[in-house]
């Protein structure tokens, strides 16, 4: 396809050009690599923006290399560099809202999404023994 000068890229992926001038001669072929797209993130229970009552896992992966993960927890006051591509939460984990967003190496950002855990209490009910004098 011929380049008009000036015209927007807006595509993510690999672009080659090459030029020829009026006697025909072509130049070099040049490799551009392209990506406007926003790693995605990914949650293994629910979705964003619900309320559970389970441990769960955030996932972040971008199409065209890798992506770092950020998150934020009830008891962080700023974002935190996830070492991997994935974060995990117990059932014991803190209740509140668990904050995510991930950024790739061309610096485009995801969405900041959240998920909020509320684990109830266990309920414990004693039994008292109608014939012994104990409880269970």
């Amino acid at each position: 396809v011929e380049y008009v000068n000036g015209a927007s890229l807006n595509e993510s992926g690999y672009y080659s050009f090459y030029s020829v001038d009026l006697a025909g001669n072509e130049s070099e072929v040049y490799e551009v690599f392209m990506d406007h797209d926003a790693p995605i993130l990914e949650c293994n229970v629910g979705q964003f923006g619900d309320t559970i009552s389970t441990g769960f896992s955030i996932y972040t992966y971008d199409k065209f290399g890798d992506a770092k993960l950020y998150y934020k927890s009830p008891s962080d006051t700023e974002f935190c560099t996830s070492g991997s591509d994935g974060v995990g939460y117990t059932a014991y984990a803190k209740d509140g809202k668990y904050y995510f967003y991930a950024e790739d190496a061309m610096g485009n950002r995801s969405e900041t999404v959240w998920i909020e855990l509320s684990i109830p209490m266990p309920t414990v009910e004693i039994v008292s023994s109608n014939t012994e004098n104990k409880t269970e």
